[in-house]
């Protein structure tokens, strides 16, 4: 069983489970170009990479359509060291984004596109359709199901 992000692109003989969202915040370091104070619209992004938080499974697909180079990272860790040593921008889980922007290290902004400056992502639970669900998988999509 695989818990991930929902990206586009089903992939077939899969079972899905939707169970929860996820809430991330834009975030770069406090001395980028992005922290101006000026309007920032989507071509000002484009000129700096996004520092996107992927898995070997994850179909690597933008956050947002289009928006030029990006740096891949397989760790949440590792995204918040490349974009608060001002690599880039990116999308980081809002509790661990607001403890960096509580110590200085990050700050949030908003592009003229997005008035909140955050992402909500679905996130689900997968399993093939052929394998056969044991009664710890079971119990374990049944408790993730129950969360609000």
């Amino acid at each position: 069983m695989l818990i991930r992000k929902t990206v586009e692109g089903v992939p077939q003989h899969f079972n899905f489970y939707n169970i929860g969202t996820c809430e991330s915040l834009l975030v770069c370091a406090p001395d980028h170009e992005l922290n101006s104070g000026n309007n920032i619209v989507f071509e000002d992004l484009l000129l700096f990479p996004q520092i996107y938080l992927c898995s070997d499974n994850d179909a690597a697909v933008d956050i947002l359509k289009g928006a030029g180079e990006r740096i891949d990272v397989q760790r949440l860790l590792d995204q918040v060291q490349l974009i608060e040593q001002g690599f880039g921008w990116g999308f980081v889980t809002r509790s661990l984004a607001e403890d960096q922007i509580n110590q200085g290290t990050l700050v949030q902004f908003f592009p003229e596109f997005s008035n909140s400056g955050k992402g909500i992502f679905m996130l689900e639970a997968l399993n093939n359709s052929g394998d056969q669900i044991g009664p710890a998988q079971m119990f374990l999509l049944n408790e993730l199901k129950k969360r609000p």
